[in-house]
This record gives C-alpha cells, sequence and structure tokens, in this order.
C-alpha cells in the first residue's frame, strides 16, 4: 500500500509524488542515498539512521487519514471530499495536506483511482457492456466525465479498452 511503502521508503513518497513512478522504487532512493559509502558498516548505520529518522515522524496519531480512506474505499471512491473532512473536523484544504502527507495522493486523485477501479470490475464481469449504464453505476453523472478519467487513468478510450480486453466484441 502507498503507506506500508511510504514507512520502509528512505525518504517520504509525498515528496515525489511528481515524478515518474519508477523513482518510487525505494531500492533506487536506498541505493542513491547509500551508493557512495563505501563500507557496509557505515551504509547500514546509514540505513538504520534513515529508518529510525522516518519512524520518528508523527503518523496520523488521531486516524483521520485512516478513516477517510476506509471511507473511500468503501464508497468506491464516490464520497465528496468535503464531507470528509466536516466528518473529521478539517478544512477539504487540511484533509488534502493530511493525505499528501501520510498517503502520498490527494483525496480526490484516491477517489477517482477507486471509482475507475469499480469500473473495471463492472466492465471485466460483463457480458455486454452499456458505457452509460457502467458510468452511472460507478457514480459519474455525465458521460464525458466518464470518459476523461477513464482515458487519464487507462491511457485508452473506453471503446479501445474494451477492443483489447475483448478482441471478439466490437
Amino acid at each position: 500500500t502507498p503507506r506500508c511503502a511510504d514507512d520502509v521508503a528512505v525518504e517520504p513518497l509525498a515528496e515525489h509524488r511528481h515524478q515518474d513512478a519508477a523513482v518510487l522504487d525505494c531500492s533506487r532512493l536506498a541505493q542513491r542515498r547509500l551508493g557512495d559509502r563505501e563500507a557496509l558498516r557505515q551504509r547500514l548505520a546509514l540505513l538504520d539512521e534513515a529508518i529510525a529518522a522516518r519512524l520518528a515522524k508523527p503518523t496520523d496519531a488521531s486516524g483521520s487519514v485512516a478513516w477517510a480512506l476506509r471511507q473511500l474505499a468503501q464508497g468506491h471512491g464516490n464520497v465528496r471530499i468535503e464531507e470528509l473532512a466536516t466528518e473529521v473536523g478539517c478544512s477539504r484544504k487540511h484533509l488534502t495536506t493530511q493525505f499528501h502527507e501520510h498517503v502520498g495522493l490527494a483525496p480526490k486523485t484516491i477517489a477517482r483511482i477507486l471509482r475507475f477501479q469499480q469500473v473495471l470490475q463492472l466492465v471485466n464481469h460483463a457480458d455486454q457492456v452499456d458505457w452509460a449504464e457502467v458510468a452511472q453505476a460507478a457514480g459519474y453523472f455525465d458521460q464525458a466525465h466518464f470518459s476523461r478519467d477513464f482515458a487519464r487513468l487507462s491511457g485508452l478510450t473506453p471503446g479501445a479498452y474494451l477492443r483489447q480486453r475483448l478482441p471478439d466484441q466490437n
């Protein structure tokens, strides 16, 4: 999970959220930090220091981010971020900052990913796909918004995805 990866990374993942996903590979981060050290003892000491420093940082002590993340997951991303913030007792901006710190992504981004996963489940378990029904079932209010999210998250249009997934159905 993003949180677990953040726990073992030498550097917090939130600091790399705008970089390519390959950069998030923890071993590369550790190698970059440790690579110029010669002695194994020095490398291990540096790694111990980095882990201790990472663990010493405060985490989501109130559990508000974990709770909000569970709400998003249970609702398949169809939860208003403003309502989550109100339930947690903070502003939307503060909740977003907390998500960036603890998860590495904004709550709205997490919601879009979860909604997209719901779309894929609906499509991959259907014999015939009615995109309007899929969009509505996944919580999209209009086809344009659905198509835009689908293309951003998959790199394909819904039709192109279906052609690749189910080549015998056009």
